[in-house]
């Protein structure tokens, strides 16, 4: 889990910055730099209701893994478009729409498997361990950055965003613990009178027959 939130953590930001990047170099344009922040705005919102349901419906780790798939061809495709020299300002849009709302329905869910993978005792370290993690990759990202770029071309940056993201998309299918929702008492006793209205209906056709 801690892998995935690093690999995550890694492609996002160099995803992030590189789309930045390359928006304000071809429009010289503050405003469609803040376009972009205004984006993530309107989509964050729904998509942070759909997030928790989402988590309280499927298993975890699949939502987790799907999630960070789309990211992975979003980069791809991010690659493949600065590679070929075909960018348009209007990709950044749309990407950037994609990760925050792939971001932001995974979230939850990714917060949910700490519970199943990590023992009661532990849950306060590990979630320590994340936030320092965090906290100490916003430090270096800028770094991590210029060193993939060298300054120059932005597609290494899209590149190394897209393989970063693979192991996020492939390593929560490893966990072995049952990331499956828990059912809540009201889904219990639901099923509970169910099943008892089966069994009436059984018995009733047992006599008439």
């Amino acid at each position: 889990l801690w892998c995935t939130n690093v690999a995550s953590f890694c492609g996002k930001v160099l995803i992030r910055l590189a789309m930045l990047q390359w928006l304000f170099e071809a429009t010289q344009s503050s405003l469609a730099l803040g376009g972009l922040g205004l984006l993530q705005v309107f989509t964050n919102v729904p998509a942070n209701l759909f997030g928790g349901v989402l988590a309280d419906e499927l298993d975890r780790k699949r939502l987790v893994g799907s999630m960070q798939a789309v990211n992975v061809a979003t980069c791809a495709a991010m690659w493949a478009l600065s590679a070929l020299g075909a960018m348009q300002p209007w990709h950044m849009y749309l990407g950037t729409g994609v990760l925050s709302v792939t971001g932001r329905l995974e979230g939850s869910a990714r917060n949910s498997l700490l519970k199943a993978v990590v023992p009661p005792e532990l849950i306060q370290a590990a979630t320590t361990t994340i936030v320092v993690t965090d906290g100490v990759g916003e430090i270096l990202a800028p770094f991590l950055f210029y060193a993939v770029t060298l300054g120059k071309s932005l597609t290494p940056a899209f590149a190394v965003a897209a393989l970063a993201c693979v192991p996020a998309a492939t390593l929560p299918l490893l966990i072995r613990a049952d990331t499956r929702p828990e059912e809540s008492p009201a889904q219990d006793q639901e099923a509970g009178q169910l099943a008892l209205a089966k069994s009436r209906l059984a018995r009733c056709q047992e006599g008439l027959s």
